[in-house]
């Protein structure tokens, strides 16, 4: 892994120096194969994925797994809809009435 990882850096014009330093700890170990490494470089390009990379965890997700953010969106288009449906079950002729109430209640829950 570690002569991959390296030679992946080699092929982006990159030194081992230009990563994190948690990532370019793991890629001297042998723990970070060469599709990791060539992943980070390409979200990196991003400016919103570029922010998002900041995070360890966050980084950790998405380099592991690549729709780790369309499963995030799904769950919080779900999330919203059903508390949406649930505010509306529950206030029903008043729902627009005390729609401020309601979108606090959605967003709050999310």
């Amino acid at each position: 892994n570690r002569r991959e990882a390296l030679f992946v850096l080699a092929q982006l014009g990159r030194k081992l120096e230009s990563l994190p330093a948690d990532m370019a700890a793991a890629v001297e170990g042998g723990r970070l194969p060469g599709e990791i490494v060539r992943r980070f470089a390409d979200l990196e390009k991003s400016p919103m994925f570029r922010w998002l990379l900041q995070f360890g965890g966050f980084r950790e997700r998405l380099l592991a797994d690549d729709l780790f953010l369309a499963k995030v969106a799904m769950e919080c288009g779900v999330g919203i809809f059903t508390k949406t449906a649930a505010e509306y079950e529950r206030r029903r002729e008043n729902f627009v009435k005390e729609l401020d109430f309601v979108i606090a209640d959605v967003v709050s829950w999310q």
